[in-house]
């Protein structure tokens, strides 16, 4: 790659030389924003098909800027397979940049992420998110079966990650598992989409969702199950259960009227409403789970430093008609109170 280090006015010196298809132009004022180069219409039209990475520009043509940031908290990473593996983090601090108010496909981001050589974004409420299993006509769990990364996408204001599971069991044998999960640039809010693919034919199923909290863990006392609250709605109120559970039961359990709780252990609680609400009695943070109208069963397992939160879907073909097979759906979201 060779580099033109010095923008002109116009551009046409650049233009003029013969430099391959793909060039780097530098900024020789950066940060500041004078003298960066005006990419316009008729350049970018001109260059079609070039790649050509230019370092801080003044304008792009139909790209809207916000004004100079400093990365404080920011680390460079790559969105795009054009660069290399999305996600890796690239060593970069203290650099400047400019939002887009657009939405793009950027080749690299500026994210709030952990990890050393690669990106881990995450709110701090779960250990594990869409440890999911079937429960119905066998138990499988979806963390043992292998996942491959589907899609990785930088949006403006969010990240999101496509994971799929390709079922071979006996009983599931061409179910294709496509877990989504969407989280937000400025609020710790997590979207999570599940569609089953009978890609295989019809395969009856009912679904569970699992999710493993951490909430407030590192400041809580031992064990952290007993720190963990749940408050439920019914009849247009929140219902607490707080509190040790007596030694012999392990879990709570809250089903919707006229349905019976696929768990004889514990006792069975009512529930309405499209949400419920887990929080950490000793540092009053939580977390809200919106779940929809769909769940018929809410289930709380309670032991030792484990507390979850679960739930229950009603089975996937109710009426066992192979006729009426199709892609299953569910979707929810996380969203952390930090009081």
């Amino acid at each position: 790659m060779k580099i033109f280090s010095e923008f002109k006015p116009d551009l046409q010196e650049f233009l003029s030389l013969s430099l391959g298809s793909t060039q780097r132009m530098l900024h020789p004022g950066y940060p500041a924003l004078a003298g960066g180069a005006e990419l316009t219409r008729e350049f970018l039209e001109a260059n079609r098909g070039r790649k050509i990475f230019v370092e801080y520009p003044l304008s792009v043509y139909g790209l809207e800027f916000e004004e100079p940031q400093k990365t404080v908290f920011e680390r460079t990473v790559i969105a795009s397979e054009e660069l290399g593996t999305p996600g890796t983090i690239l060593v970069q601090h203290g650099c400047w940049f400019r939002r887009v108010k657009n939405t793009v496909k950027p080749l690299m981001v500026s994210a709030k992420v952990a990890g050393y050589r690669h990106a881990v974004y995450g709110i701090p409420v779960a250990d594990k998110i869409g440890n999911d299993r079937f429960i119905h006509p066998q138990p499988l769990w979806l963390n043992q079966q292998s996942a491959e990364l589907g899609k990785y996408e930088f949006g403006v204001n969010s990240i999101s990650a496509l994971f799929r599971f390709n079922l071979t069991e006996a009983r599931y044998a061409g179910l294709v598992v496509e877990k989504i999960y969407t989280l937000h640039r400025d609020n710790p809010i997590l979207d999570v989409k599940t569609n089953v693919l009978p890609h295989g034919g019809y395969r009856p199923f009912t679904y569970r969702t699992n999710i493993v909290l951490s909430i407030g863990m590192d400041q809580s006392p031992q064990p952290y199950a007993a720190n963990i609250g749940y408050l439920v709605p019914r009849q247009g109120t929140l219902l607490d259960f707080s509190g040790p559970l007596p030694p012999s039961v392990r879990q709570r359990s809250f089903v919707k009227a006229e349905t019976s709780p696929h768990s004889a252990k514990g006792t069975a609680e009512h529930f309405e409403g499209e949400y419920w609400i887990a929080r950490n009695t000793v540092t009053g943070e939580s977390i809200v789970v919106w779940i929809g109208a769909r769940p018929v069963e809410l289930f709380a397992w309670l032991r030792n430093s484990t507390a979850t939160m679960e739930w229950i879907y009603p089975p996937a073909y109710p009426d066992n008609d192979p006729h009426k097979v199709a892609a299953w759906n569910a979707s929810y979201t996380l969203e952390y109170k930090d009081k």
